[in-house]
């Protein structure tokens, strides 16, 4: 035993002690992120959405929670599958780098473990953090006028026969009956 463990104990222990928190926050800010977009977990931002079934009545996602790590599981009842791969979908839509900065901490991506835990369930785990950056990112509203405001973003495959769906006016309901090859016929009540 050092005979003065008292000068570097303290700031051992603030390391741990920085080191954990930093853990803690980055693994509910990856669960989060996953759920934060509703049903695109469960398939709706999957490239390969013809292969997952009941996408017109996709299932919200729920989270459990756990120390250092979550479940991202849905309803048994609800479309829509929760899988290592809807999943990652999900993990990297609007992700620039492996380092995703927030004002509380920089979340590493890349040491994200996904695993089975049973059907439509992926356990997330292994999750790392860093010190946020010195700048933040920042939501701002502010009253323009407008109640509300729709944007419907297109991506993937098969992008041009998707657009006639796309206004507000035709809604939602013809572009999921498009994806899954169902005909638009007016429309829905």
């Amino acid at each position: 035993m050092s005979p003065t463990p008292h000068l570097w104990w303290p700031r051992d222990l603030a390391v741990w002690l920085e080191a954990r928190r930093l853990r803690s926050v980055s693994w509910r800010r990856v669960a989060g992120h996953i759920i934060e977009c509703g049903p695109q977990a469960t398939g709706g931002n999957f490239a390969f959405f013809r292969e997952i079934p009941g996408l017109e009545h996709p299932g919200f996602h729920r989270r459990g929670v756990e120390d250092g790590s979550s479940v991202i599981t849905k309803h048994p009842s609800h479309g829509g599958r929760v899988s290592t791969e809807t999943v990652t979908a999900q993990l990297l839509y609007e992700i620039g780098s492996p380092q995703y900065p927030n004002p509380d901490v920089t979340a590493q991506f890349d040491s994200i473990n996904l695993s089975d835990d049973g059907p439509d369930r992926i356990r997330v785990s292994g999750v790392r953090g860093m010190p946020p950056p010195p700048t933040a990112k920042v939501s701002l509203n502010y009253e323009g006028g407008w109640r509300s405001t729709t944007v419907m973003y297109l991506t993937g495959l098969d992008i041009r026969p998707r657009r006639p769906c796309s206004s507000v006016r035709s809604g939602t309901r013809c572009l999921v009956r498009f994806l899954l090859g169902a005909r638009t016929t007016g429309p829905h009540r």
